[in-house]
């Protein structure tokens, strides 16, 4: 699909190739989809953004659906500072001074809006009226088919496919004891009172599961747990975000398709941590040495 950026569509990289149309460039950064990749150059005077590889859904934020075999650069017109950069399965999300944009494949609304796929980066709106951009969004993660975002002052929000809990949303008038298997515009999923007020630090995403780091030490998940990737001990899917049994005071949390891993820093460094779920599953937390 042109992922690698190689400039064919043929053939596979079994070692590190450059990248000669990015020669130059300095690249600052590299964010990867399922088959789509954005690069970034962070320059001082000109931010540059270039996308390549599979493009069906307009997930590289082009204008077009063709997949891009070479790096081609990103309009920013009207976005020129990002500040944050998220892949999903086949959908893309931008964070540009506080505001929420997004391109992509939308079968179940995890690029935030009700309608169809979009091939250009567009505002996501909260509502048929009010857009989230004035909300000041400060973190944004992505699933396979899922989106979660963090907004001032401290609320977690998602949008997108639900049938195994990846969203969390359980709670809300018109759901009752039916979660919604879909979302298709940002809804509220923890608010300061469900947080008891703590502040989420950390949101990473795997294919259909989210898992927070909160800043009293705390790490919650939702979503699938097929694998144990949730690491509760057993592999349930979770509807709604359950305190994992780990500490996660200086933890960084991974997520992959179907794990999630921990890495301790400073005084827990000896805590090398990760519960892996496909192909052989660990459904806790198992220490790796």
């Amino acid at each position: 699909r042109g992922q690698l950026g190689l400039g064919s569509f043929k053939g596979r990289a079994k070692t590190p190739v450059v990248i000669k149309t990015l020669t130059g460039e300095n690249i600052d950064e590299v964010v990867c989809g399922f088959d789509h990749c954005f690069a970034i150059h962070r320059g001082n005077l000109k931010m540059k953004l270039f996308a390549f590889g599979a493009n069906a859904y307009g997930q590289l934020g082009l204008g077009m659906s063709n997949d891009v075999c070479t790096p081609k650069e990103v309009s920013l017109v009207g976005m020129e500072n990002i500040d944050v950069i998220a892949c999903g399965g086949n959908h893309s999300m931008l964070i540009c001074g506080g505001r929420l944009l997004s391109c992509g494949r939308n079968d179940y609304g995890q690029c935030g809006n009700k309608e169809g796929d979009r091939f250009s980066f567009t505002s996501v709106t909260q509502s048929d009226n009010a857009q989230i951009n004035t909300l000041l969004v400060r973190k944004v993660a992505c699933g396979a088919s899922h989106t979660m975002v963090v907004r001032a002052p401290n609320v977690l929000m998602g949008f997108g496919r639900n049938d195994m809990g990846q969203i969390g949303a359980t709670w809300g008038k018109s759901f009752g004891d039916n979660p919604p298997t879909e979302v298709r515009t940002p809804m509220i999923i923890l608010d300061a009172q469900r947080l008891q007020h703590h502040k989420i630090k950390h949101l990473v995403c795997g294919s259909e599961h989210t898992v927070l780091v909160l800043n009293d030490g705390s790490i919650i998940a939702t979503g699938c747990n097929s694998n144990g990737q949730l690491g509760l001990g057993h592999t349930r899917n979770q509807n709604t975000f359950a305190q994992l049994p780990v500490d996660g005071r200086r933890a960084e949390v991974y997520a992959g398709a179907f794990h999630t891993s921990i890495r301790y820093r400073g005084e827990y460094a000896r805590k090398n941590i990760a519960t892996t779920g496909f192909p052989a599953i660990a459904s806790s937390f198992c220490s790796i040495s």
